[in-house]
């Protein structure tokens, strides 16, 4: 933000604050609240509301042409918040007709701060506008990038994804609830009957709670086979050693239950086959961005992973390091200072918290799997005495920074730092929780020197 101020000040001394039109856009689904103001405050297109159509839009742009006529007006600014897809139709027009305009976005908390910082007591639409119109001039705003489309697809299958997973977990849940009823403790307590395919099979066939007990191993390997699968002799004798124990009594509305479980089983297998489909999609998409093969050469990077960062965090390309996506994502330490006291700094946890989740989840991953990042993680619990879960939350930043690289310079994964490029990308020994507790335990804190490196590497 600081460099967009300093770019704003450039412009209004090099143009004049008077030659600048500023013009915020509140956009909403059927029309948007516009307002234009010179550098100066100067109100010249005063706050209305435009319809979404050609006479409107005409009626608009002939009032600002004459302004940039009569003011002769250099430079002109156009910013909105980014909301949902509604703001896209009216920017693209906008941008047609001022192909030489300026396109900002505003953060909507900044909008929101805003109007607190001038005690507005109301949040409506003029308002917001000449928030919006506020925080152009001071630069508090980003530059509105024309994004691929690829990102915004990959954002939505994403989206799909984590529904799908979501409805995975409540048709599961419905299904365990029902079969448990009807026949309590035959499913497995470590696995469900959808994680297989007898289990699967059995959900479908449902035979009557009260015959259950009498089935031996033959009755059920012919019960649960079919053409194409046959049940192993084992897991027939499991049922049948499990069945044998269960208490099972007539139920009174069976074939109406047994017909609801058949159809909740296949909306559960229609949402596998979507899963298995997007998955596919993902992976694709991935490879067919510039950086996207060269993320997933980082042992412990999956597609689904690289997917999820795109999605939570937009257009990479808008970001210019991996330092603002640490900000954005809330990875970084706030001060909690007061005189001279300087508390012990905690995650800020400001920003976005499905990105910062994804980014913990991948190094998580990378410090098991990646000699570069397990040798960060070491150094920081073995010679910085950092807490484990400090460590693993340090080398999500790391990684940001690492993956924010590798997208700006299209480099595959090549640490400079490491002193062996080969053995970076292996696999060493990772410091775990449990082991730092035994070694504190059997040792003084003051020992974890060099005989706990050479078994832990610091560096690679």
């Amino acid at each position: 933000m600081f460099e967009e101020a300093k770019k704003m000040v450039k412009l209004f001394k090099e143009v004049g604050f008077e030659k600048v039109l500023i013009a915020g856009i509140d956009v909403s689904k059927n029309k948007f609240t516009i307002a234009a103001v010179n550098g100066m405050y100067e109100s010249k297109v005063k706050v209305k509301d435009i319809k979404l159509d050609k006479d409107s839009l005409n009626d608009l742009y002939r009032e600002i042409d004459l302004i940039i006529k009569k003011e002769g007006i250099k430079q002109l600014i156009f910013g909105c918040e980014p909301s949902g897809i509604y703001y896209k139709p009216i920017v693209k027009d906008l941008m047609r007709k001022y192909p030489d305009a300026m396109f900002k976005l505003i953060n909507p908390s900044s909008t929101k701060s805003n109007r607190e910082q001038r005690m507005e007591r109301e949040k409506t639409d003029p308002i917001d506008t000449y928030a919006i119109t506020d925080l152009l001039i001071r630069g508090e705003c980003y530059d509105l990038e024309i994004e691929d489309n690829t990102f915004n697809i990959i954002k939505e299958y994403v989206r799909e994804l984590d529904h799908i997973v979501k409805e995975r977990v409540r048709y599961k849940n419905k299904i365990h609830a029902l079969t448990d009823e009807i026949y309590p403790g035959l499913e497995s307590s470590s696995t469900s009957f959808l994680d297989s395919i007898y289990g699967k099979r059995f959900l479908k066939v449902l035979p009557k709670p009260e015959t259950i007990n009498n089935l031996s191993a033959e009755d059920w390997i012919r019960i649960l086979s079919t053409s194409d699968y046959r049940l192993p002799l084992h897991q027939a004798k499991k049922l049948k050693n499990r069945s044998l124990s269960i208490v099972s009594n007539r139920h009174n509305n069976f074939k109406t239950t047994k017909e609801y479980i058949v159809f909740l089983v296949e909306g559960y297998e229609h949402l596998e086959e979507r899963k298995e489909k997007i998955e596919n999609k993902l992976d694709k998409l991935i490879d067919s961005l510039e950086f996207g093969k060269n993320l997933k050469e980082i042992d412990g990077i999956q597609t689904l992973t690289v997917a999820r960062i795109i999605a939570y965090m937009g257009n990479p390309y808008r970001f210019k390091s991996g330092k603002e996506v640490a900000s954005f994502a809330g990875l970084t330490p706030k001060s909690n200072q007061s005189g001279k006291k300087d508390k012990r700094k905690k995650l800020s946890k400001k920003g976005h918290s499905k990105l910062r989740a994804t980014l913990v989840q991948a190094a998580q991953q990378v410090i098991t799997s990646t000699a570069y990042f397990t040798a960060y993680y070491n150094r920081l619990v073995i010679e910085n005495r950092k807490d484990p879960m400090v460590a693993i939350v340090a080398t999500a930043n790391k990684l940001t920074r690492v993956i924010m690289k590798m997208i700006h310079s299209g480099e595959k994964f090549n640490p400079p730092t490491a002193r062996d490029k080969d053995k970076a990308k292996g696999k060493i020994k990772r410091l775990t929780s449990k082991e730092l507790k035994i070694i504190n335990k059997n040792k003084r804190s003051d020992s974890l020197t060099q005989d706990i490196k050479k078994l832990y590497l610091v560096r690679v």
